[in-house]
This record gives structure tokens, sequence and C-alpha cells, in this order.
């Protein structure tokens, strides 16, 4: 491969904000390529429904509607505000803050629901089959965002009606599908999209479990010897008499699954409760069956996403393990009844490396790549560029692509001929930048470029493209 020298230039581009939707060179959403350690069909079911595979284009105007504020009547309330990217999808503190108060129960963590949905209800209390289902409830909802259609308030056509009449809108509707049409069908398709590209698959737990050859009860080389204890604590059965822990581990793994096909950490059988039947409000509800995933409890720097439980009764990995060492009697309790009755009498020691083991779940790209991040400037404000045909390039049928995106030192161009091609760099005031030859395998090299938003042209092909 080549890299092409540049001609000496000294200008000043665009500054690149996150408020820069490209329709040229869309963030990777559809192809999330898993890691290895999970088997081929571990993804099982990739919830996408056949009438909604996943798409860049949609998942990219799900994450514009997913972190704005316009899905509320007030205007002040997105999905984002309960499901923050710095606190893996979660709410900072127990509750979240809707239009009207504060929701009733804690906002679980979007993460890897796109693995976790087999036969699995969402929300708290499995209320709702699918993720198309799911995204239109907070909106329609009195206390959260408000379109209720009740009472005098507006409702959810009045919300498109809204959508419809946003410029920014009217472009990324039409890159998803092909016309500006906001239906309620379309919102609820790039919301979900969205979440099911929430996926968090590179934590210290995956390195171990790789280099572990997929032993998940050997002691991971990555792992501190706490850690490592802590994880076969997680694996291990304990030895039971008469409903007191007599030795061995905790079985955690009974519920928050560890096999190949439930590396999410999430419980995919049938589901009773946990023992945890009071509401915020003091009420009792025995319908809280869903187990979140155990993935990214703690954030990267070592803060716990507290506090645990849709009730957030727990604030430390302590307490919650306390709630299971002596479960109050209830009547729906787990199937696995008789670890959920056992008394466990969990040491301090053994809750130091329970903690220690749970640290390992989190993973990197789930707080830090801008696929998921919000899009919107201070001012609310979002720009739509590229998309020139009203379509995004993989709709306009020319075959050229550009990666990676954004991009920081080398440019790749998939999709030409053979042969040699003049490519010319411009910047958004259209002042050229660079001028030069690429041939099939070449890599324009844009490490002196500006950082900004950028024209590249190209056998007459115009593709716009990010450099940071």
């Amino acid at each position: 491969m080549r890299i092409r020298r540049l001609l000496p230039f000294a200008m000043l581009g665009a500054v690149l904000t996150s408020a820069t939707i490209d329709l040229d060179n869309l963030f990777n959403y559809a192809d999330q390529h898993l890691p290895a350690h999970i088997p081929a069909g571990a993804e099982m079911p990739d919830s996408a429904p056949a009438d909604n595979p996943m798409d860049d284009a949609v998942a990219t105007l799900g994450r514009v509607l997913f972190h704005d504020k316009r899905l509320s009547v007030d205007k002040t309330v997105a999905c984002a505000n309960c499901h923050r990217q710095q606190h893996a999808f979660a709410v900072i503190g127990p509750f979240g803050a809707g239009v009207n108060g504060l929701t009733p129960r804690k906002p679980t963590r979007l993460v890897n629901l796109h693995a976790t949905m087999e036969g699995m209800g969402l929300f708290w209390d499995e209320r709702t089959a699918s993720l198309e289902e799911l995204v239109l409830e907070p909106i329609q909802d009195h206390v959260e965002m408000g379109y209720t259609g009740q009472d005098g308030s507006p409702g959810l056509p009045d919300l498109l009606t809204v959508l419809g009449n946003t410029p920014h809108y009217q472009p990324l509707f039409t890159a998803a599908y092909g016309d500006a049409q906001v239906t309620a069908d379309r919102v609820a398709r790039a919301l979900a999209q969205f979440v099911r590209s929430i996926r968090s698959y590179d934590s210290r737990f995956d390195e171990g479990l790789i280099a572990a050859g997929n032993d998940i009860e050997a002691d991971f080389p990555n792992y501190t010897a706490e850690e490592n204890a802590g994880k076969s604590l997680f694996v291990t059965d304990p030895w039971v008499m008469e409903f007191e822990r007599i030795g061995g581990g905790a079985g955690c793994h009974r519920c928050h699954g560890t096999a190949p096909r439930t590396l999410n950490f999430v419980v995919l059988e049938e589901r009773g409760n946990n023992g945890i039947i009071t509401e915020r409000d003091g009420s009792e509800v025995l319908d809280i069956t869903r187990a979140p995933s155990l993935r990214d409890l703690f954030a990267p720097d070592g803060q716990l996403h507290a506090p645990l439980f849709h009730n957030g009764q727990s604030a430390t990995v302590a307490d919650m393990m306390a709630h299971y060492d002596s479960i109050p009697p209830t009547p729906q309790l787990d199937l696995r009844q008789h670890l959920l009755r056992t008394r466990m009498h969990f040491t301090a020691e053994e809750v130091q490396q329970m903690e220690a083991f749970l640290r390992t779940l989190t993973g990197t790209a789930l707080y830090t790549d801008p696929k998921w991040s919000d899009p919107f400037d201070a001012d609310g404000q979002v720009e739509v560029i590229g998309g020139s045909t009203g379509m995004a390039p993989r709709l306009a049928g020319d075959g050229i692509r550009l990666f990676p995106v954004p991009a920081s030192d080398r440019l790749f161009i998939e999709g030409l001929r053979p042969g040699s091609h003049a490519a010319t760099i411009h910047d958004r005031q259209g002042r050229h930048l660079l001028t030069t030859r690429v041939q099939q395998q070449d890599a324009i090299d844009i490490t002196t470029l500006p950082t900004g938003v950028h024209l590249l042209v190209v056998d007459g092909r115009r593709r716009t493209f990010i450099k940071h």
C-alpha cells in the first residue's frame, strides 16, 4: 500500500464538532463484529426483527432521536437524560427525572440488549416483547416525556408534526427510509436500532477469557489473585446443607449465565423475582423478573453505577450481596429457589473478591465511541451534511465509500475501479487543500489536513469526510 505525499499548504478548516452528521460517511452500526471468543450464533438472537434489519442510516436517525429533547412535551428531556453514555446508558442516581417528576423505577442500563432478548420481555416487569414496542412507551408516559394525548396533553401525532417541521430530520429520514415522511413506526424502528447497536465486549473479562482459551473456570492470566477468586466464587456452585452454605462458591452463574450464549451475564431462562418487591413509594409488586446484564456495573474509573436494583435499594456491592445472603420469602421467587433461599454466609473477603471480579466486566468503547454520543451542540443544534442525492451513499449506487469515519491520519477509498484516479480535497469554504492521485489500494495521507469537515472529489464523485 502506497501512502501519497501531500502537497504543502497551511490552511485553516472548519473545526470538528459533535454537532455534525455526515450522511456520506456514517458510523458503523450494522456490521459490528463480535469478538472471536463468542462462538458463532452465541449472540442469538440478534434481536433485530426481519422487518427492521440493522442499517447505518436508520441507526444514525435513532442516535439523533435518542439525544433529542424535542421528544418530550416541554423539550427538556431526551431518552439520553435517563440513559447516559458516561453511565453505561443508565441514570445518575436511583431514578430518572421526567417532565412530571421522578420515574417510579430506576432506568436500566442499555447494554447488549441485542443479545439478551430471547424469550424475554423488556422493562423490569417484562411488559413489552420488543424494542420497537419499548421505545415509544417513555415518550407517551405522563411522568417521563409527556406525549400522552390525554387530558389535553399533546399526543404522539403532535410529536410527529414537531419532528417533521424540524429541518435536520428531513435529510435524516430521507437517508434512512427514502423520503422525509415522519411516522411513529419509523421513529420506533430507528430508536430500536440505535439501542440494539449499544454493545460492550472489550472488557478485561473478555480479554482474559480469550487468553484462557474460553475456559471460564481457569485462572485468567490478566487477572489478579483477588479477581480470579471472585470469578471462581461467581461460577462455582455452593455446597449446601439444609439451606446453609457450608462451602464452595456463590452460584451466581446459575442466574447470570456465563455459558457461551449467556456471556452477557443476564438471565435467559424462565424467571421469577429476586426477592426485591418494594417500589419507590413503598408499595409491593411481585412482577419484577427482568435481570439486567452485569456487564458495566462499574464505570472505567471504578465508580459503581449505583444504586442497584429497580428500587435503588443497594448502594454498594456489599449491600447487594447482603440481600442475596438472606432473601425474605416471596410468593414468586425465582425458580432456582434453592439458591435464593440459602444463607450464603459471605465473608468480608468474599465480598471484596466478588466486587473485584465484577469490575472486570467493564468495557471501554461503550463510554467513548462517538457513534453513541450526543450529536447536538450546546444550543441543541445539529448540522446534517452530505447525502447530496437525498440518500446516503449506500443507496446512491456509485460504489465508493470512505473509511475510517472520522479519519485522523489516513483516508481509504473503497470501490475505485482499476487504474489511477485524480483526487482533490477542499474545505467547507471551497478552498483547495490537496490534489493527488490514488489507485485501488491507496490511502491518502491526511495527517497535515486541518480538523473539520472536508470534501473529496474523485472521478467526479463527491464525498464529505471528517478529519479529527
